[in-house]
Parts: C-alpha cells; sequence; structure tokens
C-alpha cells in the first residue's frame, strides 16, 4: 500500500525528500531522479545506474509499471 507524505513546495520549486524514504531508496546527495507524470499525478522515481540495475535484477519492469499504477490508483482514492 502506498504512504502519503505532505510535503511543501518552497520559492525555488524545490521539495526535501523526508529522510526515511531517502534511506530505504539510498538517495544520497547527486542521486539522479527522474519526475513522471501519470494521469495528472506526479512520481519521483530514483534513476538507476547500469551497475545498479545490474544488480537489482529482483524487479521487473512490469512489476515497477504495477507498482506505480497502484501507488497512482490510492492517491486517486485518496483525492474523492
Amino acid at each position: 500500500m502506498a504512504k502519503v507524505k505532505s510535503l511543501t513546495v518552497n520559492e525555488k520549486g524545490m521539495i526535501t525528500i523526508p529522510f526515511q524514504l531517502r534511506k530505504k531508496h539510498n538517495i544520497i546527495k547527486g542521486t539522479e531522479v527522474a519526475i513522471v507524470e501519470i494521469d495528472g499525478n506526479i512520481t519521483i522515481i530514483p534513476v538507476l545506474s547500469r551497475k545498479d540495475l545490474e544488480a537489482s535484477r529482483s524487479i521487473t519492469l512490469a512489476e515497477m509499471e504495477t507498482a506505480i499504477d497502484e501507488s497512482t490508483k490510492h492517491e486517486l482514492e485518496l483525492e474523492k
């Protein structure tokens, strides 16, 4: 199930990713992330290096797409 955290955008358009999420997803200074808009929802996805991709073959593209779809559905339900 998706967890929802409310963040505030500062005057430069930036947000701070909470520490627990940065730690869980190994996001450190200099980590590249992708901002993806799907059905009007914004998702932040860490961009994995080739080395990271080769080391983490435990998730398939289909599994990632399913997770994104589930997260989007959950966010839409919360907006109702």
